[in-house]
């Protein structure tokens, strides 16, 4: 996940609680993230750290990148 990561930018934005845009782009395309719930409760625990704004930025976050 961190190949080619030389500095804190190459992380991306945090999302909240320490979570990364790249650790999130990692759960869609590695871990089978399908909606902003799976890699908030289910691949990890970070959604039981956010405040429900935190949440639902990031849900809005998820639904840019990942909708079709």
């Amino acid at each position: 996940m961190l190949a080619g990561v030389t500095d804190e930018a190459g992380l991306g934005v945090d999302l909240g609680a320490g979570l990364t845009e790249l650790e999130a782009r990692w759960m869609h395309d590695r871990e089978w993230a399908r909606i902003p719930e799976d890699a908030l409760l289910r691949r990890s625990k970070i959604g039981l750290a956010l405040s429900r704004d935190q949440q639902d930025s990031f849900e809005a976050w998820w639904q840019r990148n990942f909708s079709r």
